[in-house]
């Protein structure tokens, strides 16, 4: 990760949902710094990370050791699209998957099944998530491991 960069992952939840917890695998040391999870809804027009509006500030978990950070939440996700979210004020390295081929609903032209993209980021100040997520992001073919908790299926 570079400190004080806004990442977004896509998240497609097919029926709806109860999560509990927001997590990240941190797998080298950066001491002394703290990462943020949270989550956004998708703008429901494009499939950008641009514009997608806050929907839970999730928390924030010291980065300075390795292993599984999980930070506890009570949301409900409804059939739909949705944004994972990272920020951190270091660099501590976090689990990522290198993309190789498509992934639904990214692009950047914004069109569905457009490249082998996976992650969308921009320069932001660490601290509570921006509502709504920043312009102009990039994209990349790289996607951290955002993931989450399913406390039930609604």
């Amino acid at each position: 990760m570079t400190a004080d960069r806004l990442y977004a992952v896509p998240l497609c939840v097919h029926r709806d949902i109860t999560i509990s917890h927001l997590a990240v695998e941190v797998t080298a040391l950066a001491g002394g710094t703290s990462v943020r999870v949270g989550l956004y809804n998708n703008d429901g027009v494009n499939f950008t990370a641009a514009g997608a509006t806050l929907l839970n500030n999730g928390g924030t978990a010291s980065s300075a050791a390795n292993g599984i950070k999980s930070i506890a939440v009570a949301q409900v996700l409804t059939k739909g699209y949705y944004w994972l979210a990272c920020i951190s004020d270091g660099t501590p390295s976090i689990r990522y998957h290198r993309v190789a081929g498509h992934v639904l609903g990214i692009g950047a032209s914004g069109a569905l099944f457009d490249e082998a993209d996976g992650m969308w980021f921009v320069a932001d100040t660490y601290g509570n998530l921006p509502d709504p997520f920043p312009a102009a992001p990039t994209i990349i073919d790289a996607a951290l491991a955002i993931t989450f908790k399913v406390a039930s299926n609604d």
